[in-house]
């Protein structure tokens, strides 16, 4: 049976010591997905050099004998074994910190991904448009000019909804950047005394249609003879 044991392969006395050393490594995985990085990197060093210095010799000489007439056959079960615990005990830590770190990457995304969407004004969608557009139907502005005014790309798509929408009703709107907006807080609307009325109702239909998801702060101004509407950063809280 002793002789059965040290012919087998996997039962050298070597490969007793390779197991142990990769154990090592494999504690060493571990210890790196727990964020140990220190010890487990030198744990899986310490086992993949352990193993390498086991069979450093055959190792050395695979290409070699690869190389000969005989081919990969020449290669023993042993050190194929050998080989492949060595190539676990360098792969292993090296794919737990891969996946580590695209973990933390993945996190950093959806953070930033949530701090846009939190930003980010939702524009009016075509079925709101149609909706709010019918409340006014054959209603005209008295003053078609306007203007409309965003702060910054998490404001231009609304923008370029509320254009789509006040054109259907009958005004002439121009959009624009307009940086020195940081402090308003909800879409704000200066409406020309001659068309307060109509801007109302739609102001009001905007608050109905997209159920206070877009709230709007209106005042009159007399003779201006545009509508003025300022789109900043919205408000979070």
């Amino acid at each position: 049976m002793s002789d059965d044991q040290d012919n087998h392969p996997l039962l050298a006395k070597r490969m007793f010591g390779c197991y142990g050393l990769f154990s090592i490594s494999g504690i060493g995985a571990a210890l790196i997905g727990m964020r140990i990085f220190p010890f487990g990197w030198a744990l899986c060093i310490f086992g993949a050099v352990g193993i390498l210095s086991l069979y450093f010799g055959e190792i050395k000489n695979i290409r070699l004998r690869i190389l000969t007439n005989a081919g990969i056959r020449t290669l023993t079960m042993e050190l194929w074994i050998a080989v492949i615990l060595l190539a676990l005990s360098v792969g292993l830590p090296i794919t737990v910190f891969a996946y580590l770190g695209s973990q933390s990457e993945i996190a950093a995304l959806r953070g930033q991904i949530s701090e846009l969407s939190r930003l980010r004004w939702m524009p009016l969608t075509a079925d709101e448009i149609v909706a709010i557009r019918h409340s006014v139907a054959e209603t005209q502005p008295a003053q078609p000019t306007m203007n409309i005014q965003y702060l910054d790309s998490n404001a231009y798509d609304l923008a370029e909804s509320f254009k789509q929408l006040f054109t259907d009703i009958g005004f002439k709107p121009n959009i624009q950047l307009d940086t020195r907006l940081s402090s308003v807080g909800v879409v704000k609307i200066d409406a020309d005394d001659s068309d307060a009325e109509l801007v109302k109702k739609i102001v009001n239909a905007v608050e109905t249609v997209t159920k206070g998801r877009i709230k709007c702060e209106l005042k009159t101004s007399k003779g201006q003879g545009q509508t003025r509407i300022l789109i900043g950063q919205r408000d979070t809280h």
